[in-house]
């Protein structure tokens, strides 16, 4: 009685590690491409604040140099700040900001030394199910002409 219940259960078990696999896949794709997309993000912000600041900050020197005056008037600090913030956001906008950051995530997503793209540590009861997931997905890409996927966890 007990191995037929057993083989009963056998199928459906098998399915249900299969989706854990494709649902661990899944998780990690969506948390290295999230993480991609932060640092890509704030990478970008650096680079343009620092050649926003640092082109007006030779503005303003230039003009004090001209001038001869110590002292930047109190008005154009303000100016420069919101001047900065509003060519950001066009350039958000009206460039092609989210072209760079896409594809500056997706060099980040291929970079090994980011410790997300490391393999995934399975757990020893996931690592059959996983290899037989791979293998499976493999073959049926290899049948379809398309390339193999890269192991993603160990």
């Amino acid at each position: 009685m007990g191995a037929t219940a057993s083989s009963i259960a056998q199928p459906f078990i098998e399915k249900q590690q299969m989706a854990k696999v494709m649902e661990l896949r899944q998780n990690k794709n969506m948390r290295d491409t999230q993480l991609a997309m932060q640092i890509a993000m704030t990478k970008d912000r650096v680079f343009w604040m620092v050649g926003a600041i640092g082109t007006l900050g030779s503005v303003g020197l230039l003009r004090t140099l001209a001038k001869k005056t110590p002292a930047v008037p109190i008005p154009v600090i303000p100016a420069t700040i919101v001047t900065t913030i509003i060519l950001y956001q066009a350039d958000l906008v009206w460039g092609n900001k989210m072209n760079r950051i896409h594809d500056e995530a997706e060099e980040i997503k291929k970079d090994p030394r980011f410790w997300f793209n490391e393999k995934m540590k399975l757990p020893p009861a996931m690592r059959a199910p996983y290899r037989k997931a791979m293998d499976q997905l493999n073959k049926d890409l290899q049948d379809a002409g398309e390339p193999p996927v890269a192991e993603w966890a160990e």
